[in-house]
């Protein structure tokens, strides 16, 4: 068995940056806590989203389990450290309530005086065709995972939350 980091390093040498691939997600790890959906992984996050970019008010909560993808018929495990999400939310709504926040959001202690917030719950649901691209952060190989197509190495998908404050 290949690891993650050859397997890898082959995949992003095999493809060039510009253009993408499609891939599937292969298992659903766990439910999604808002919507309970089947996810490979999930994240939340209570906040304001303007162009793209979340102010996150409440901490975003987000599932553990590294994700395995299907490219060209190749299942290769990538942990969480190496995605990069780009997906539009599976649900949004305002939350105009404490009580209409998750019960994580309630905890983290946000006050009346900042609703109303958006919570939004992103998924990587499995059997969906996904887009992804290679690259390489810090001489690190990492995937791009989005909804919609790359044209030029770009999507027009923004990062989901976490991964739009993610750093090496």
């Amino acid at each position: 068995m290949w690891g993650v980091e050859v397997l890898l390093t082959m995949v992003i040498a095999a493809s060039p940056v510009k253009s993408s691939s499609e891939a599937t997600v292969k298992i659903a790890n766990e439910k999604s806590p808002i919507t309970k959906r089947a996810c490979a992984y999930w994240e939340w996050v209570a906040g304001r989203a303007e162009d793209g970019h979340w102010n996150i008010v409440a901490s975003s909560r987000h599932s553990r389990a590294a994700v395995t993808l299907v490219v060209d018929a190749e299942a290769i495990e990538v942990p969480l450290s190496r995605l990069r999400l780009h997906l539009e939310p599976a649900h949004r709504a305002e939350a105009k309530s404490l009580d209409a926040l998750p019960s994580a959001a309630q905890k983290d202690g946000v006050e009346a005086s900042e609703l109303p917030l958006t919570v939004a719950e992103f998924c990587l649901e499995p059997g969906r065709t996904y887009y992804v691209r290679h690259a390489t952060e810090k001489k690190t190989p990492v995937v791009h995972v989005s909804d919609r197509p790359f044209e030029g190495g770009e999507t027009a998908t923004a990062l989901t939350p976490r991964y739009q404050a993610w750093s090496h």
